[in-house]
């Protein structure tokens, strides 16, 4: 059994700590740690400390002698080494190679610095409302912010759920600033997406990545692509993979990923063309001189750009012209993102949220017919302006 622990009270530049020992795991090793905890400012010229701040000891060491009798040591640890030695690992092992990235890179700008040398088990409620609302008051965006509380939400899920924590303080912390909305995102126009496939005809590499862009596949879904995906006589793309960097991932981004994607003659004139004239090493759709798949960020810096550039276009990026896609399609659909949801294989609620874009020019239109109807019914009402139109 622990040997129970009373603490030494001590005095340090103007205030009050009591100091005790603690087992608990450093590096996957249990070690032995002096441990401080601040009591409260020296308020009296007095080398013996005050009645309440002994009352302060009393009721810490009363927390930490119970906290030692049933806490196994190993589960003693601080937030930074849980998250190095146990969740990235594991994050690592489990999710696709772009999430893991993703969340190494949150974690390493905004939240190592922030955790420091805090134990899992001391991490509250207010430490992180504190945290996010300072992050908002920067000004990150909502998004920024929802991806940062998500991630910490992930680490004190994944350690409660493995027994270091009873619970997730992250559920129980707010921001108190309403973040700023995230900037419109672009997307390019019907006669953009026509201009573009006309001025990368001399590049026909580029020409096949947006063209794919323009009917909705994602960056990861184009660089998976291969040839026996396409079936030129039926006029459909079965979208089965997602590359990110040098890994291939099958089954796509999610469960809406795995797809059959539409073509018409104009894209599948595009992709014939270049298939006839451009001989497959690996499969893929789009390959580098090695038979590998391609860089499109570097296809975009050193091709698509430049033209795009030379003929007064903007780029907007490869989402661009997914985000431009939905918004054409949707057009056609009385704006039911539910049809056309399926086809870039994700629900209607992300559509909606994050592609189905404003059409101005069909706007003015339903603008200019509402005007109609009413100067029609107007015309119908009695001259006085008093009777009831039937």
């Amino acid at each position: 059994m622990t040997r129970k622990q009373y603490g030494s009270i001590i005095q340090r530049s103007g205030r009050w700590y009591v100091t005790y020992w603690e087992r608990r795991s450093v590096g996957g090793k249990i070690e032995r740690k002096r441990v401080t905890y601040r009591l409260g400012p020296v308020t009296k010229r007095s080398k013996k400390p005050p009645a309440d701040v002994q009352q302060e000891r009393d009721r810490h060491m009363a927390t930490v002698n119970a906290l030692i009798q049933n806490a196994r040591p190993e589960y003693i640890v601080t937030i930074t080494d849980f998250v190095d030695s146990v969740y990235l690992p594991w994050v690592n092992a489990q999710k696709r190679a772009s999430t893991s990235n993703g969340y190494e890179k949150i974690w390493k700008k905004h939240l190592k610095g922030h955790f420091a040398r805090t134990l899992l088990r001391d991490y509250q409620p207010h430490n992180a409302t504190v945290f996010l609302t300072a992050l908002v008051e920067k000004g990150m965006r909502l998004n920024a912010v929802s991806h940062v509380r998500a991630l910490m939400s992930g680490i004190f899920k994944h350690a409660a759920a493995l027994g270091y924590i009873g619970s997730n303080p992250i559920h129980l912390a707010k921001v108190l600033i309403e973040p700023a909305p995230q900037k419109e995102t672009p997307h390019y126009t019907l006669l953009e997406m026509a201009t573009a496939l006309s001025a990368l005809r001399s590049e026909p590499q580029a020409r096949v990545a947006m063209a794919l862009s323009f009917i909705g596949l994602r960056p990861s879904e184009i660089r998976g692509l291969r040839w026996e995906d396409v079936d030129f006589a039926a006029g459909q793309l079965h979208v089965r993979r997602s590359a990110w960097r040098g890994t291939l991932s099958e089954g796509g981004k999610g469960k809406n990923s795995v797809r059959q994607v539409t073509l018409g003659p104009t894209v599948l004139g595009i992709l014939s063309d270049y298939r006839n004239t451009h001989t497959s090493r690996s499969g893929f759709a789009l390959e580098n001189s090695l038979g590998n798949m391609l860089d499109l960020d570097a296809l975009s810096r050193r091709v698509i750009q430049p033209v795009f550039k030379a003929n007064a276009l903007t780029w907007k990026g490869y989402y661009g012209g997914r985000r431009g896609a939905e918004t054409e399609m949707n057009r056609y659909t009385n704006g039911n993102s539910q049809i056309t949801s399926h086809h870039f294989g994700h629900t209607k609620a992300v559509a909606d949220a994050h592609y189905v874009k404003p059409l101005p020019e069909e706007t003015k239109v339903a603008a200019m017919a509402l005007d109609s109807a009413l100067r029609e019914t107007i015309g119908r009402l009695p001259a006085e302006g008093n009777g009831i139109v039937n």
